[in-house]
C-alpha cells in the first residue's frame, strides 16, 4: 500500500515528503508530481524510504531558494505501473501566514502595555484568527479546497487589519 507522508517542518524555503509505503519488491519508476498554489504541476525526482526535500528551485517557482508560497499543495506519488498504483494527496502550507500570526501573538503576550480591554479585544480577534487557520488546514486535510482558502483568506485579512499594540 501506498502511503506519504508530509513533514510541515518549521522551514520557510523547504517541502519534505517520506515515502512510508511498504513494499513487497523494490518499486519501479516512483513518481512525484507537485502542483504548488498558483503554478504549473512538475515532476520531480523521488526516492523511496527517505525523506526528499523540495525547494522553489527544484519545483520550478524560482532560479534561486526563495519562501515557498503558502495556498494548497497537490501532491500525486505513484510506482510502476503509475497509472494504477498511485496515492494523491492535498495540504495547506500555512507558514508564511503562522509567521505573521505569532508575531502578533508574541507583540499582545511580551509586556503588552495595552488597557485590560484592549488586551482582552486583541486575544479574541487572535484566538478567533487561530480557529480559521485551523479550520483551512483540516478543510484541506478533508480534500475541500475551497473552504480551506476561504478561511486561510479570511485570517489573513482578519490578521493585516489587527490593531497592533502601541499604547
Amino acid at each position: 500500500m501506498l502511503d506519504l507522508f508530509i513533514d510541515q517542518i518549521p522551514d520557510a524555503k523547504r517541502l519534505v515528503f517520506v515515502d512510508i509505503s511498504e513494499y513487497s519488491v523494490e518499486p519501479q519508476n516512483p513518481t512525484l508530481e507537485i502542483t504548488p498554489p498558483g503554478y504549473a504541476k512538475i515532476a520531480v525526482p523521488f526516492a523511496p524510504r527517505v525523506a526528499n526535500v523540495y525547494t522553489t528551485q527544484s519545483l520550478g517557482i524560482s532560479n534561486s531558494i526563495v519562501t515557498l508560497p503558502d495556498g494548497i499543495y497537490h501532491v500525486k506519488y505513484s510506482i510502476q505501473p503509475n497509472e494504477k498504483k498511485y496515492i494523491e494527496r492535498q495540504f495547506l502550507r500555512t507558514y508564511t501566514l503562522m509567521c505573521e500570526y505569532e508575531r502578533a501573538y508574541l507583540g499582545l503576550t511580551i509586556m503588552c502595555p495595552c488597557s485590560e480591554a484592549a488586551s482582552s479585544k486583541l486575544r479574541t480577534n487572535l484566538n478567533n484568527i487561530s480557529l480559521l487557520i485551523n479550520g483551512a488546514v483540516a478543510y484541506a486535510n478533508q480534500g475541500d479546497a475551497v473552504s480551506a482558502m476561504k478561511l486561510y483568506d479570511k485570517a489573513k485579512c482578519l490578521l493585516s487589519d489587527l490593531p497592533k499594540c502601541n499604547c
